[in-house]
């Protein structure tokens, strides 16, 4: 088994090997050019420091997400020098719904979901498909007629199987 070495380390081992890392200095890396579009030399010493500079600037962050964000606009700063607006409104858009979408709204209404429109977004489809799902199980029917449980059950059953549509098509 190996040892758990950064980067850094396995790279200033080979180096030091070959001859070519002396006194913890570290050599001038260009990159490698055609003759059709020559470019400036970049030594790897630059393209470290700035790729580290990023890094400790935003390593105190413990949100991946806001990590994420953070270093997305400061790429594109870098590129751009400006930074995407994060308070944007963007007006809701009626949704491109799908033909397991379309009969899963259909169940939704159907059943008395009438709270739910096309703007709907999915978190709120799932918690309408989830109180339906619990007033039409079967077991919920405890002490009921027979004739309401078997029509219950039958409800509860195509209630299920547009919510298992949804989710095949949608993949949420």
């Amino acid at each position: 088994m190996g040892t758990n070495k950064s980067f850094h380390e396995i790279l200033r081992e080979k180096m030091t090997k070959n001859g070519s890392f002396s006194e913890g200095k570290w050599p001038n890396f260009t990159l490698k050019t055609s003759p059709i579009a020559p470019v400036a030399p970049t030594p790897l010493e630059d393209l470290l420091l700035e790729k580290t500079d990023i890094s400790n600037r935003m390593s105190h962050f413990s949100s991946r997400e806001t990590w994420f964000s953070l270093y997305k606009n400061e790429y594109a700063k870098y590129i751009t020098d400006e930074v995407p607006s994060e308070t944007a409104e963007i007006p809701p858009v009626k949704r491109n719904w799908t033909e397991a979408q379309t009969r899963a709204f259909k169940v939704l209404t159907d059943f008395g979901a009438e709270e739910l429109s096309e703007f709907s977004s999915d978190a709120d489809i799932k918690k309408a498909f989830r109180r339906l799902a619990k007033s039409y199980h079967p077991d919920t029917l405890v002490n009921q007629p027979e004739n309401l449980i078997r029509e219950k059950s039958q409800q509860f059953i195509l209630i299920h199987t547009s919510y298992k549509d949804l989710i095949g098509s949608c993949g949420t």
